[in-house]
């Protein structure tokens, strides 16, 4: 009963609720886990990394931030332009040619920028540092998450399996206390 209850907590937790199955995505299925054993902990933690919507956001977040200081340090780089035409034209005849090609190639580097290319690398750096920590913390807090929840569920078994006992001997007791009740007022 535990396992099942535990995979409804992890679903919840690990699938966003604006996806539901049957519109072409499916993804929020558990894949190649065998649900017939109970799930353990680290089994628990690598489907969650797998299918959360808010590590796949800060993965991407941090590929974004990846390409940003790409970006940034091609501004290093020179710049070069290539360019070419085709004219015809048979209005013309002043002794030109009735096919005309040209081709251009132009190349450009910025010496001085008053150090906005520095400054832009830098900014590309620090956003990805931040980045990085914003990926890092929302995967810790995921595998805390389903840690505690895994705990709590476990937590709970046991305090059923105590309560049935529990119950188990109070009705005993009152069997017993039952029988000796109606031997004395007998």
């Amino acid at each position: 009963m535990w396992k099942i209850l535990f995979a409804i907590v992890v679903v919840l937790i690990v699938v966003p609720i604006n996806e539901t199955p049957g519109e072409g995505n499916n993804d929020w299925q558990l894949g190649t886990t065998d649900t017939a054993e109970p799930l353990t902990l680290n089994q628990c933690i690598r489907i969650a990394l797998e299918q959360s919507s808010s590590i796949r956001i800060a993965g991407l977040d941090l590929e974004s931030a990846e390409l940003d200081v790409d970006d940034a340090r091609s501004e290093y780089l020179p710049e070069v332009d290539v360019s070419g035409q085709y004219r015809f034209s048979d209005l013309i005849d002043f002794g030109w040619e009735r096919q005309n090609y040209d081709a251009q190639i132009d190349a450009g580097y910025i010496i001085w920028d008053h150090g906005r290319r520095e400054a832009g690398l830098a900014q590309a750096k620090a956003n990805l540092t931040g980045v990085q920590s914003d990926y890092s913390r929302a995967k810790q807090n995921l595998i805390f998450n389903i840690t505690a929840a895994y705990y709590n569920l476990l937590e709970a078994e046991k305090l059923i399996d105590v309560n049935e006992r529990l119950l188990e001997i109070a009705r005993s007791e009152e069997r017993r206390v039952g029988k000796e009740g109606r031997c004395r007022w007998a």
